[in-house]
């Protein structure tokens, strides 16, 4: 999973975890956006997309309607996120810089 930081990797993050609480699938969201499953797909994978077919306001102001959410929260940094940006594991509860020492 990308975490570069930029507000299209929380995007895609945000709406990933979204999809998984949900239990909903590229093709579930592709229908409620009223879409192609590979719109999504390209938009989800983190690779370059092709100039104009990045993500828009009019696509974010769609899926916060969607998942039932406001649209500034599907850019805000995640917990699972932040915690892999700052090195903590999750697994095991620890920060990684700590227990590598």
């Amino acid at each position: 999973m990308d975490h570069d930081g930029s507000a299209e990797a929380c995007l895609r993050a945000n709406i990933r975890a979204l999809m998984q609480q949900r239990r909903m699938k590229q093709e579930d969201l592709a229908e409620r956006l009223q879409l192609s499953q590979a719109w999504v797909s390209k938009r989800l994978s983190g690779k370059p997309p092709p100039l104009g077919s990045r993500f828009q306001v009019a696509d974010l102001n769609k899926l916060a309607e969607v998942f039932g959410v406001p649209p500034f929260t599907l850019l805000q940094p995640t917990i699972e996120w932040d915690r892999r940006r700052h090195g903590h594991d999750r697994r095991s509860g620890q920060d990684r810089r700590q227990r590598d020492r």
